[in-house]
């Protein structure tokens, strides 16, 4: 579908943008180490929110009780239970909730060079697309917080598609044709995180090849997102939230519940303060001295 008005509501006072980064900070400071970085979306697993053991455990177990809401509680919960999150078989266009998933290609193209290369992003300076994912805003009471495989024999198997996969996992629970669902993806890669920006906050361009401070990364952005950096404090992935229109049309940006800043798609496993960011044919080796400044407080 196409987007509905292009003059959507987007800018926040700033008092609201001051209490976004107060929420980001509460969260950067509630990540443990122990985070399991989530399956990335070029291989079989995509969009699940899974978790690990251990330290992890112990954090989520501390999150869980001293959770400030029953949505809090509930996905914390569900993710001790080890589960995926995913209500496979559900029916088509219930829910409430766009995730859009976009992966910092040179850091891709440096753990996937095949896929990079079939994809054709090798020399792409920026995000690229991961995928267009409907999901809820609170999760279900059995813990599940996103929808999948909702058409009949959509599950499949064979060898691995990208677009093929997305469209079987995700496409399918929109309620949008598929034409309609990779417009909608395409569009709003094209207006993040403002329009005509291509899809990636200027300043993390003009990084690549550097570090750049976690709440600037933050900053770049009018709602909360989920920041997925690997145990380097490279930037892996960026999630951003929207609503859904009635007729399973993207609306506008929001800002990320808490079952998806409290999970694998916000995860800071070195409790990074600076991000860093490859550049297109360069994959950094990331020394102890320079994780070491990458964590220390800015």
């Amino acid at each position: 579908g196409s987007f509905a008005p292009k003059s959507m509501p987007r800018e926040k006072s700033h008092k609201a943008k001051d209490g976004h980064k107060q929420k980001h900070a509460s969260y950067d400071r509630n990540k443990s180490s122990g985070h399991q970085q989530q399956q990335h979306h070029h291989s079989r697993a995509g969009g699940g929110s899974g978790v690990g053991d251990g330290l992890l455990g112990d954090m989520l177990g501390a999150a869980a009780r001293s959770a400030g809401s029953a949505v809090a509680r509930r996905a914390v919960a569900f993710a001790l239970s080890g589960g995926q999150g995913a209500a496979e078989g559900a029916k088509a266009g219930t829910f409430d909730l766009y995730l859009f998933a976009q992966s910092w290609a040179p850091r891709f193209c440096c753990s996937q060079r095949e896929k990079c290369e079939t994809q054709g992003i090798q020399n792409t300076n920026g995000l690229s697309t991961h995928g267009l994912w409907p999901s809820y805003q609170d999760p279900k009471p059995d813990g599940k917080t996103f929808p999948a495989f909702c058409q009949k024999g959509s599950k499949g198997s064979g060898e691995f598609d990208l677009a093929e996969h997305e469209w079987r996992k995700h496409g399918t629970c929109t309620g949008l044709s598929r034409d309609k669902y990779v417009e909608e993806e395409h569009r709003i890669a094209n207006s993040l995180p403002e329009p005509n920006q291509d899809g990636t906050p200027p300043a993390l361009k003009a990084a690549a090849g550097d570090a750049l401070e976690l709440k600037i990364v933050r900053e770049s952005y009018s709602n909360t997102v989920g920041i997925q950096l690997d145990d380097k404090c490279r930037l892996r992935e960026v999630t951003t939230c929207f609503a859904k229109f009635p007729d399973g049309r993207v609306g506008q940006q929001v800002d990320c519940p808490e079952h998806v800043l409290l999970g694998s798609r916000n995860s800071n496993p070195s409790e990074c303060s600076k991000v860093y960011l490859d550049k297109p044919g360069t994959c950094a080796s990331i020394s102890k001295a320079l994780l070491k400044s990458l964590r220390e407080a800015a």
